[in-house]
């Protein structure tokens, strides 16, 4: 089955708000640390040169845009900041949060079973697939 552009267009104009800019969810993310989790701080990588006016001007901008706060208190936990140039010479700014991942407590999510998901959708007509990466 082919997708139908002239439907997923109907929906987005439909919608448009929905689409519109960064989207943000409501509240604070609680993490759960593991009993005995020491907080780390690792020195902080050097930046290239070549990299730091453009690495200071998309900070800004992503805090401009509330994607990021200014830290202006003391915090245990810190990461590393790991940048990447993208094929476009855009920079990606990422954190390296190994040290916290290893002291985290995660909750299970139990996968639903192929069969389970195939039941349920049994005589559906419609189907869609969203990749949201």
């Amino acid at each position: 089955m082919q997708p139908c552009p002239d439907r997923i267009k109907i929906i987005i104009d439909q919608y448009a708000d929905v689409f519109e800019g960064i989207g943000q969810l409501p509240g604070v993310c609680k993490l759960t640390l593991k009993e005995g989790a020491v907080p780390t701080v690792p020195p902080p990588k050097r930046v290239p040169f070549a990299l730091e006016k453009r690495l200071k001007a998309e900070l800004d901008r992503l805090e401009q845009m509330k994607i990021i706060e200014k830290v202006t208190k003391h915090t245990d936990w810190v990461n590393s900041v790991v940048i990447v140039e993208k094929a476009n010479g855009n920079l990606r700014i990422c954190l390296d949060p190994v040290d916290l991942n290893k002291n985290l407590k995660r909750p299970h999510y139990p996968i639903p079973k192929f069969e389970s998901i195939t039941q349920r959708s049994a005589g559906a007509k419609i189907f869609y697939k969203l990749d949201a990466t």
